[in-house]
């Protein structure tokens, strides 16, 4: 399977080739145009000579004393003229030539720029391939090396201290009920993040299909691009940040693992009987369900702009925007029906209660939850099997890209042929039209 790197080592190659073969055809025709202009110039000489020639002769024809004298001076100036005309006809035949020549120079000049161009570019992007590839088969080597037993020593970290006694000392106080309460809303807020980023992917794709169904060739690149940006993210985030993640998720669990433990009167404030009963059942399942219709109703609302805007672009089958509109309508319904239900004494008995909770066991619960997560993700997505797995779907996205780069390159390297053979007619056809009156003229007169 081709790399990246190999494309960006072809790409370069072919683009010097092709400033190689631009600056031949460039040097070509500066050396046709010196030859033209010195033929012209001995050809302008040519003609001064038929001039003075064809006056000599008709001096010498109006002068003849003799019948053969003047049938003499006859065949001279015609002779004079015929050389005269030739080389008049030549001087025009000179002239188009060198007016294509420059022409066609002009067109040839600008194709060296633009191939010149990318030849720097090409340049950067073997310099920036090479970078790449030399990172890639660092974070290979990490997969069996450095990281080979790192979600192995997040499962150990699991079962012994620090994280024993950090998830003692956060979860110590609070009701069981309520301390899920307050998790599902972090990992809720959580989601809400990541649904932010899912959302701009969906947009990039969207715009990534746009440009494939109406860019033709250059567009399909998009759409390899982002999947290649993606792969190479997913693996590179992994690799290279699971030491720094890991080691992290062990600091925080031996700050929250050392910080004070609850006094008896915040232990006795949080775990205040009536404050927990009046905290839990309705309020809970009402401020949750709350949350759900919220993030149901935003669902709606993003999936009603996305109808909306690929309409707008000319999406076939269009999106049903009427059942998204619908689907809004319902989902502010429910908003409004769950809000209904969440009263005031629903929120003033989890205000309560929350207000019960020390603001710094808030800190100790977030931070060992962003350590456990940490843990687990490594658990699951360090191994050196789902980082391979991370690895090889990168390269299967570079080998997909590198088709479609290829594609392009030979889509733009004959789409810049066939415009510089039709600016080089242009030349011919300016250079004609500049001069075909002469031209008419030479050809009336039969000097042509």
């Amino acid at each position: 399977m081709s790399t990246l790197l190999d494309f960006a080592t072809t790409d370069l190659s072919n683009t010097k080739q092709d400033v190689t073969a631009a600056q031949s055809a460039v040097a070509a025709t500066q050396q046709a145009i010196t030859q033209n202009a010195s033929d012209r110039d001995t050809n302008a000489l040519a003609i001064a000579k038929a001039q003075a020639d064809v006056a000599a002769a008709k001096t010498a024809l109006a002068s003849a004393a003799m019948p053969a004298d003047a049938t003499a001076a006859a065949a001279q100036l015609q002779t004079a003229l015929d050389e005269l005309n030739t080389a008049q006809s030549d001087a025009i035949r000179l002239q188009v030539q060198l007016d294509t020549l420059n022409g066609e120079l002009t067109v040839q000049t600008g194709a060296l720029g633009a191939v010149t161009t990318d030849l720097t570019t090409a340049q950067t992007s073997f310099a920036t391939a090479q970078q790449k590839d030399l990172a890639h088969q660092t974070w290979h080597a990490a997969i069996g090396g450095t990281l080979a037993g790192i979600s192995q020593a997040a499962a150990d970290a699991k079962t012994k201290s620090p994280y024993t006694d950090a998830k003692a000392n956060a979860e110590a106080g609070f009701d069981t009920t309520l301390l899920k309460h307050v998790r599902k809303r972090e990992s809720n807020e959580q989601a809400r993040l990541s649904t932010i980023e899912s959302t701009r992917d969906a947009m990039q794709d969207d715009l990534d299909t746009k440009l494939k169904t109406d860019r033709g060739v250059p567009g399909a690149v998009a759409e390899k691009q982002t999947a290649y940006d993606r792969a190479e993210a997913a693996f590179g985030d992994a690799v290279t940040g699971a030491q720094d993640r890991f080691n992290r998720a062990l600091g925080l669990l031996a700050t929250v693992a050392s910080a004070p433990k609850l006094t008896p009167a915040e232990t006795d404030a949080m775990t205040d009987a009536t404050l927990v009963t009046a905290a839990k059942g309705d309020p809970v399942a009402h401020e949750e369900d709350v949350e759900a219709k919220a993030d149901a109703l935003t669902a709606a609302q993003a999936a009603l702009e996305t109808a909306q805007a690929q309409t707008a672009a000319g999406w076939d089958p269009a999106p049903d925007v009427a059942a998204a509109t619908t689907a809004v309508g319902t989902a502010q319904d429910d908003l409004d029906t769950a809000q209904a239900a969440f009263t005031d004494a629903d929120k003033e008995a989890l205000a309560a209660w929350t207000a019960t909770v020390p603001d710094a066991r808030w800190s100790l619960l977030a931070a060992f939850d962003e350590a456990d997560l940490i843990l687990s993700d490594l658990i699951a997505n360090a191994t050196p099997t789902k980082l391979g797995q991370l690895e090889n779907t990168m390269a299967d996205a570079a080998g997909d890209l590198v088709d479609a780069l290829t594609a392009e390159a030979e889509s733009d390297r004959a789409i810049a042929a066939l415009q510089e053979r039709v600016d080089l007619q242009t030349a011919v056809l300016a250079a004609a039209q500049r001069n075909g009156a002469a031209q008419v003229l030479n050809a009336l007169s039969g000097n042509a």
